[in-house]
Order: structure tokens, then sequence, then C-alpha cells
């Protein structure tokens, strides 16, 4: 499944794959690339701390397909 963002000002890209591993498991893959412009470079370390902080939240995924 790849996305693109659509809004704000860094626009990531990217893509999630999904592997079924057996025994009712799958395994989630996220590729992403951030490329700021302008200004926002200056913004680069604060927007790594971001995505790294949405990214950690896949692994409440599966609890959250378990409901």
């Amino acid at each position: 499944m790849d996305f693109h963002g659509i809004a704000g000002p860094d626009r990531p890209a990217g893509s999630y794959t999904l592997r079924d591993t057996g025994a009712g498991s799958t395994e989630v893959t996220l590729t992403m690339d951030v490329k700021p412009r302008g200004l926002m470079v200056l913004m680069t370390p604060i927007i790594s701390k971001q995505v790294q902080a949405e990214v950690a939240h896949l692994d409440n995924v599966s609890a959250a397909m378990d409901r």
C-alpha cells in the first residue's frame, strides 16, 4: 500500500508491505521518505522525532485489529 502526504510542510511518501508469516500473524514493513523543503529543512530533527512517534503506534495495530 503506497501513500503520499498531501498536506503539511513535509509531505512524506512511502509504503506499507504486509507479509503473512503464518500462524495467523502478519509482518508489517513501513518504508518512508520525507524531504522537507525550504525553511522546514531546519525542522528536520523535530520532524524525525514526530515520524518516529507515529511509527511507534504500529505496535498498537495488532491489538486494535483483535478487538
